[in-house]
Formats: structure tokens, sequence, C-alpha cells
């Protein structure tokens, strides 16, 4: 519809309204007008599209949702992909930031023992020789975990692999950060050169 019509139909909502007392006319406000002649175009591609998409199944729709996704991230920029990688630190480390404080005058020490956690697993019942025999075992022996903070120094250890940091959990992201992408840059210069 034409958005003239549309905005000289806005000007006669108030004598229609005066006159035949229409309680279910919008009443006309200041810029009423525009914002018909703004939502009257999204009005009609909603018109046009929403039966197709009603009728769509659910998965479809999830379909195409994550298929318009995938194109969106294939067309950014090299910029746009490092801007929203260097947003994506800064979140990171603002979390870190965040749990570093909440844990700073917090001191634990946890110690668990395990002498045997396993399962056993049984032959088929259609196998007549080894129906409802133990054929394997699976499990964890004499093993301890600890896992104990104190300060700003955290240690873990399990099985034997033991992890301890001595700095603030945002300056270890920043650190393995940087040297994923020294790491990174280092062998793509040596694919390039050795090709």
């Amino acid at each position: 519809m034409c958005p003239e019509v549309l905005k000289s139909i806005t000007q006669l909502v108030p004598e229609f309204k005066a006159m035949f007392r229409f309680k279910d006319l919008f009443p006309n406000k200041a810029g009423m007008d525009r914002r018909i002649e703004l939502m009257a175009p999204m009005h009609l591609v909603a018109e046009l599209t929403m039966p197709k998409i009603r009728t769509a199944s659910e998965a479809a729709i999830w379909n195409k949702i994550n298929e318009m996704r995938a194109i969106r991230s294939k067309n950014k920029s090299e910029e746009e992909k490092k801007r929203l990688e260097t947003y994506k630190d800064r979140v990171m480390i603002r979390k870190l930031k965040a749990l570093d404080s909440k844990l700073k005058n917090i001191d634990f020490d946890i110690y668990i023992e395990v002498q045997k956690v396993g399962t056993n697993i049984t032959g088929n019942q259609n196998f007549y020789e080894i129906r409802n025999q133990r054929l394997l075992e699976v499990g964890i022996l004499k093993q301890e975990i600890r896992i104990k903070k104190e300060g700003r120094s955290l240690l873990i250890n399990m099985g034997g692999l033991t992890l301890n940091t001595f700095f603030a959990f945002s300056e270890i992201y920043r650190f393995v950060k940087t040297y994923a992408q020294t790491i990174k840059a280092y062998m793509s210069n040596f694919t390039i050169q050795t090709s």
C-alpha cells in the first residue's frame, strides 16, 4: 500500500474516533504516520514469508539458521576475525580476573585417595563359552588426587601428573595465548620455508 495513503488514514483516525467512538482504533500520536510508513513494508514481507515458515519443521528451521551462520562466519574479513578474537580474549580475561579476586583470600587442600574403582565387562549370553563370564576389567587402582591452593599458587596432582601455577589465572591465560600464537606463527613460517 502507498505510504501516502497510509499517512492520510492516520490523519483521519481522530475524526473517525470522535464520530463513531471506535475503541479498537489506535490513537493518532506524534510520528504515527512515519511509524506506519516504516512498518508497512515489514508487515508485507511477514505476510508473504510467514505461511512458509509456519509449515516448515523445527529441524528445517534450525538447519537454515546454522547454514546462514556458517555463511556469515565465512564471509568475515581478517580484521573482523581479529577484532572478535581480541573481544573474546578481553571477556575471558575479565572472567578470570573476577575468579582470581573471588579466590584471593581462600586457601584449601583437597586430598582424595582411590584404592580401587573399576568395571567388569561380561560376555554375551548368545555365546555359550563366554556368557556371563568376566572378559575385561577397566578401572583405577591406588591413585591419589590432590588439589591445593595457597595464596596465588595452585597445585593439581592427578595420577602422577602434576600442574603447579604461581600466578593469577588471567596472567597464565595471557602467557598461554601469546605462546600459542608464537608457535602458530613459527609453524606457518616453517611450512612456507620448507615448501
